[in-house]
């Protein structure tokens, strides 16, 4: 027997079977959700079953103006439809019929391997000196800022030479890990020698200090990702293996990979070469601890 569901019911429960993702992703879902709401207020008292392209295509137009953000909105209601059908509150779902066509992916650019170095060099100053294990690991492992500042040193797995990434750390909400290179290990122990494992990786006022460590380094301007699109064109450069880099990255396929991450117009071998060596060709500033004195990371005492 069919269910008589209400959007509104319909959209509480597709909230439901995303509990486990981050609270940030579930009050995007419903800010956009309550924004069609505010264009179409009947359909919080509106059967699913009638429900119709043409009334989510109105509803779409109306409560979005860009292209990307139209496009996400047929995604989010393409699911709470589908389980609508799964439900049996209706027949099939009107999203199917209902297309954006995507935007051109736009050329992403890495950092050139002398922007590397300023930036390298940057983090290695004293006042700048508490960002820079997080700094390598955006740049040597390819994590996301917002992956990074949820990262405790405790994920930081150096016997395994991994970084484990939980659910509650990866955008995509996935169990993640992401190979620790022996040009970050290095960086690691050189940079932060002495950690406890429940502190985080970043530092107190990350956002502030990661802005004037990139003024410092001559950033004027600042793409969010572009470390892990650097770390994706470099590692392609250097070890030419999109499958072992499609795990390190996370992603489904390597379609992304190919369409979006690989600025490789200013990567060559030799800054490839330069790039993952790194730790062997860089001595940094002389710092008042060896790594050899002190365990790393360390346990709390």
């Amino acid at each position: 027997m069919a269910q008589r569901l209400t959007f509104w019911d319909l959209f509480q429960a597709s909230l439901k079977l995303r509990a486990g993702r981050r609270p940030r992703t579930l009050m995007e879902i419903a800010q956009y959700v309550q924004r069609m709401l505010r264009t179409q207020p009947s359909w919080k008292h509106t059967l699913v079953s009638e429900i119709d392209a043409m009334d989510c295509v109105r509803v779409i137009e109306s409560s979005f103006r860009t292209a990307s953000m139209q496009r996400k909105a047929r995604l989010l209601l393409h699911a709470i439809f589908a389980l609508g059908v799964k439900l049996g509150a209706c027949c099939s779902n009107p999203l199917d019929l209902v297309s954006y066509i995507s935007e051109r992916e736009k050329p992403i650019r890495a950092l050139r391997i002398d922007e590397v170095r300023r930036l390298l060099d940057a983090a290695q100053q004293k006042e700048h000196l508490a960002c820079a294990p997080a700094v390598g690991v955006m740049l040597w492992a390819g994590l996301r800022p917002t992956e990074v500042t949820r990262l405790r040193w405790s994920d930081l797995h150096m016997d395994e030479r991994v970084i484990h990434l939980k659910p509650q750390h990866a955008k995509t909400g996935t169990v993640r890990q992401v190979r620790i290179h022996d040009v970050l290990c290095s960086w690691l122990q050189r940079t932060a020698p002495y950690r406890s494992l429940q502190t985080k990786l970043v530092p107190r006022g990350w956002e502030r200090r990661w802005r004037e460590l990139r003024r410092g380094a001559g950033f004027r301007t600042w793409t969010p990702d572009v470390l892990r699109h650097t770390f994706a064109s470099y590692h392609v450069k250097y070890f030419r293996n999109l499958s072992e880099l499609q795990l390190e990255m996370g992603h489904s396929s390597a379609k992304m990979l190919l369409t979006r991450y690989l600025g490789m117009d200013h990567v060559t071998a030799e800054g490839a070469a330069e790039f993952w060596g790194y730790e062997k060709t860089e001595k940094g500033p002389s710092f008042p601890f060896a790594a050899a004195n002190f365990p790393f990371p360390t346990t709390d005492s």
